[in-house]
């Protein structure tokens, strides 16, 4: 894997990045399951 100078974070900000995407994915899919619940 190539890391190109301002192209890739650094290793903690990747992190921290990904982090909130997988909050934020759990969230969605929260709502989404509350939803397809809600409908039966």
């Amino acid at each position: 894997m190539l890391i190109k100078e301002d192209l890739m974070p650094d290793l903690n900000e990747a992190k921290e990045v990904h982090a909130q995407l997988d909050a934020l994915l759990d969230l969605l899919s929260e709502k989404r399951v509350k939803k397809i619940k809600s409908q039966f």
